[in-house]
């Protein structure tokens, strides 16, 4: 069988009409698609999500007991349960302050610095290491001017405010006072 010669302009107009096939194809798949995501899959019923963000029972991930508490999960040194603390809490500072705004941590405790970094992560705009006034560490030095919560090992449990610095001296039990009262745990 011979095949039939075509002129240029109908062979273009065929390649045309192809792309245009497949073109609406795809277009009509999009708007099936998330017409069918919108009425099948659209996060479920409202218990489902409820549950989801409900309160659970603190647990010990190893290193931090984890809290969620109004939808919100905090990362505490001491099971919540058995929480009590002799921290003398002097401070004015509210999350608020913290909101959108530079934080700085000052702490040679890493245990100490990740546990702040976790529970402060979404409130302020960057969260970045530093030292309070002059250090021997490779980090930014900061003096009250600007928001930064300093950490020191200490026998006396004490949360104090200085300027916009916080600073907290004692052990664990001390950074979970500090963090119980200003995250609302």
């Amino acid at each position: 069988m011979m095949r039939k010669i075509g002129t240029r302009e109908a062979e273009e107009k065929k390649k045309k009409m192809g792309v245009i096939i497949i073109g609406m194809f795809f277009i009509g798949l999009l708007v099936l698609g998330s017409a069918g995501f919108a009425f099948l899959g659209g996060g479920g019923p409202p218990d489902v999500i409820q549950s989801e963000q409900a309160d659970f029972e603190p647990y010990y991930d190893g290193q931090f007991w984890i809290v969620r508490e109004g939808g919100q999960i905090f990362y505490l040194n001491t099971n919540p349960a058995n929480f009590s603390s002799d921290a003398e809490l002097e401070f004015s500072k509210t999350l608020a302050d913290y909101l959108g705004n530079q934080l700085y941590i000052d702490s040679a405790d890493t245990k100490i610095s990740t546990q702040l970094f976790r529970n402060f992560a979404v409130y302020p705009s960057r969260i970045q290491e530093a030292c309070y006034e002059s250090c021997e560490r490779d980090l930014p030095e900061k003096d009250c001017s600007e928001n930064l919560i300093s950490y020191k090992e200490s026998d006396v449990n004490r949360v104090y405010q200085e300027g916009s610095c916080v600073f907290i001296e004692g052990d664990y039990a001390a950074v979970d006072a500090f963090l119980k009262r200003i995250l609302g745990i």
